[in-house]
């Protein structure tokens, strides 16, 4: 199945916002605390990636984890089209397994809005990291003016 100019373009503003909506600096964690969840690891699996309620293509992901009882750094490939994306960011874990980047306001990593011709606005609408048991679930959801809806979920495995 060949993949459209559009479909190509979608899945590259995909990978730039969420190196945006993971993107920070760096530390140094030791071990996860009592009173938080231990979430350190190395968790694998695959992303889906959707428009309008329709998948577009499966891609690879890793996430690298590092914990300082509520501190957590991320580190995250995407693995698409024969190329890697690494991004890493900072912030905290809850004591439910949410991750908050410390970009980030209630929650939801604060996206910067986007433009092109061809979809015209594209505005971050969910952004969502939590950790449950050796589960990783990722969510992120993008409106467009012009090409829909964007998702791209999965949940990545200890």
């Amino acid at each position: 199945m060949a993949i459209s100019h559009r479909r190509v373009w979608a899945l590259w503003l995909l990978v730039a916002y969420i190196s945006l909506a993971v993107a920070a600096c760096g530390g140094s964690p030791n071990q996860p605390s009592d009173q938080y969840p231990n979430v350190a690891g190395t968790y694998r699996g695959t992303l889906q990636f959707s428009v309008d309620g329709q998948l577009v293509q499966n891609t690879d992901a890793e996430l690298v984890v590092e914990q300082d009882g509520s501190e957590v750094t991320l580190s995250f490939t995407i693995f698409m089209s024969g190329a890697s994306f690494l991004e890493s960011a900072t912030g905290t874990i809850s004591r439910t397994g949410v991750f908050t980047a410390k970009s980030s306001v209630g929650g939801v990593a604060s996206l910067p809005d986007a433009s092109n011709d061809q979809c015209g606005s594209i505005r971050a609408t969910t952004n969502t990291l939590s950790f449950s048991g050796d589960s990783a679930t990722y969510s992120l959801h993008l409106q467009t003016d012009y090409c829909g809806l964007w998702a791209w979920s999965g949940i990545l495995q200890r």
